[in-house]
C-alpha cells in the first residue's frame, strides 16, 4: 500500500478524463501532460492554493484529496493534473459559505 494510504493512478495517455473539484463534476481534455492540479485549480479562479517552494515542503499549495481512509492533504503543485482523474478534490475555497469559512 502507498504511503498515508493514497494511491495515485495516471490517466495513461488519455487527456481526456474526469474529476470532481469542489464537489463540481468536470470533464479535462486538450489539457498538457506538464499541467499540475495547481495550475489548474487556479485557472478555473480558485486562488486559494498557491505556488510557494515549488518542491513540496512549504504546504501553500495544499489542496484535499478525498481518499479510502477520508481526506488527505496532497501538493498540488508536484501532482499532474491526471492523476486525478476519477478522484475528489477540495480547495480552500470549498471551506466557505457566502464567504466566510464554516465550521
Amino acid at each position: 500500500m502507498p504511503a498515508f494510504g493514497v494511491e495515485f493512478v495516471m490517466a495513461g495517455l488519455r487527456d481526456d478524463f474526469g474529476f470532481v473539484l469542489n464537489g463540481q463534476s468536470l470533464r479535462v481534455s486538450g489539457i498538457g501532460p506538464q499541467t499540475t492540479l495547481l495550475d489548474f485549480v487556479r485557472s478555473r479562479g480558485f486562488t486559494g492554493a498557491k505556488e510557494g517552494c515549488a518542491e513540496g515542503e512549504c504546504g501553500a499549495c495544499a489542496v484535499l484529496l478525498v481518499a479510502r481512509a477520508g481526506y488527505q492533504a496532497v501538493n498540488s503543485c508536484l501532482m499532474p493534473l491526471p492523476a486525478v482523474a476519477g478522484r475528489e478534490v477540495y480547495t480552500v475555497e470549498a471551506l466557505a459559505v457566502d464567504g466566510e469559512l464554516c465550521e
